[in-house]
C-alpha cells in the first residue's frame, strides 16, 4: 500500500492501527487496535506470547528484541487483521522496523529524551506531538500536512488497550482456573 494524496480527502475512509508490545512471565506479547480516524474500535487483536530460549538471546543479542517485536509479533498481527491501514502508531522505537516488512508507515510517539531512530523522519502530529515516523520524506511531508488541525490524541488509544488487555487476560484467566 502506497500512501497517496487520498489522505487529505476528507471524504478518504482513515483508518489507524495502533499496536504495542507487553512482556509478562509467559515471554513477549502484542496488541493491536484497528480504529477509525476519531479513533472508534473497528477490531482488536492480541497475539500469543512469544518466549526466546536462551540460545535465540544469545545469537540476537541487542537484536532480538527489535526482531521479535516488529518481525515477529506486529508484522503478524498486522497481517492477520481484516482491516488495512493507512499508519500504524505505536509507542515502542522497536516496533518502527515494521515498515521495512510492510509497506505501510509506522509512526512512534517521541518523547524529548529520545534518540531519533536511524531511518526516521521527525514529524509533529496533533496537537504538537512529536513523531518518529519510518517511511519516506514524501510520507513525512504528507502526513505532516495530514496531522495539521487533526484534534486525535494519539496516546489515548494505548491506555484502552493496556486496559482491554488486562481485562482480556482476566477474562482468560477466570475461565481456565473455573474449568
Amino acid at each position: 500500500m502506497t500512501v497517496t494524496k487520498d489522505l487529505l480527502d476528507p471524504q478518504h475512509s482513515i483508518h489507524y492501527g495502533f499496536l504495542t508490545i507487553n512482556q509478562d512471565a509467559n515471554g513477549f506479547f502484542g496488541a493491536y487496535l484497528v480504529t477509525n480516524r476519531w479513533a472508534r474500535p473497528i477490531e482488536f487483536r492480541i497475539s500469543s506470547a512469544v518466549q526466546p530460549n536462551k540460545v535465540q538471546h544469545i545469537l540476537y543479542g541487542e537484536g532480538l528484541k527489535p526482531f521479535i517485536y516488529s518481525e515477529v509479533i506486529a508484522k503478524t498481527l498486522v497481517e492477520k487483521s481484516s482491516q488495512l491501514v493507512d499508519l500504524v502508531v505505536t509507542d515502542l522505537p522497536e516496533v518502527l522496523g515494521l515498515r521495512k516488512k510492510l509497506d505501510i508507515p509506522v509512526v512512534c510517539l517521541a518523547k524529548a529524551e529520545d534518540a531519533v531512530p536511524e531511518g526516521t523522519h521527525i514529524i509533529t502530529g496533533p496537537r504538537g506531538v512529536g513523531l518518529h515516523l519510518a517511511g519516506t520524506i514524501e510520507e513525512a511531508e504528507l502526513f505532516t500536512h495530514f496531522f495539521e488541525g487533526l484534534d486525535i490524541d494519539l496516546a489515548e488509544p494505548f491506555i484502552r488497550i493496556r486496559d482491554a488487555v488486562q481485562e482480556t487476560r482476566k477474562s482468560t484467566t477466570r475461565t481456565t482456573s473455573a474449568a
